[in-house]
């Protein structure tokens, strides 16, 4: 008689003794990889041993609320191989045990156990700041003083309204940087007659 015959054989037997009619026998639990990430998937192997047959119902818990009942019935599906994602980081203990589904044969066995630990996932970096094209109010000229090259009027700026106007011979070329008005005044210019500043 080899190894291999007797192990069977005595499995039989102490399933005999212990007065259970099990034809398939809960051996282990593995899972793979060992550590994920949050949102990532992992995937648990159970072993079973099958004494005559394939035709009993497992429950595997994964430890976060969820639980898959199974009846297996296939021997192609022996190891039963099954994968879940996992949503929060954390330590869960993976369980397989026997279960009577739909008043089913249970697979004999004992409840096994393995750990998997889920990380939590790193925060993406900061993005950097996006440089604007346009120019700053530090660098823009103020809404009080004329650019260079232009002069105000003899008027000045209107105490009442914040209005004012800046001249230059006509034609000359306005700045390529617009005055920055107050708020309720639009900037204006007119090269041919040598004419900007602010106004309602």
């Amino acid at each position: 008689m080899n190894a291999a015959h007797l192990r069977s054989l005595l499995l039989a037997c102490a399933v005999s003794l212990s007065g259970a009619s099990h034809a398939q026998l809960i051996t282990s639990i593995s899972v793979e990889p060992a550590q994920i990430k949050a949102g990532e998937s992992a995937k648990a192997t159970v072993g079973l041993e099958i004494l005559s047959g394939v035709n009993c119902g497992i429950r595997l818990s994964w430890d976060d609320g969820q639980a898959d009942d199974v009846n297996l019935l296939d021997p192609k599906n022996i190891p039963f191989v099954a994968s879940h994602t996992y949503a929060q980081p954390g330590t869960y203990e993976l369980t397989v045990e026997p279960l009577s589904i739909a008043g089913k044969p249970r697979c004999g066995g004992r409840r096994q156990t393995v750990q998997l630990v889920v990380a939590a996932v790193a925060p993406a970096p900061a993005a950097a700041p996006v440089a604007s094209s346009a120019p700053s109010a530090a660098t823009a000229p103020t809404a009080t003083a004329c650019p260079a090259g232009w002069k105000m009027t003899r008027s000045g700026i209107n105490k009442k309204t914040q209005t004012f106007n800046c001249f230059a011979p006509p034609r000359t070329a306005v700045p390529t940087t617009k005055l920055v008005c107050p708020d309720g005044l639009r900037y204006f210019e007119d090269s041919r007659r040598g004419l900007l500043g602010c106004r309602r």
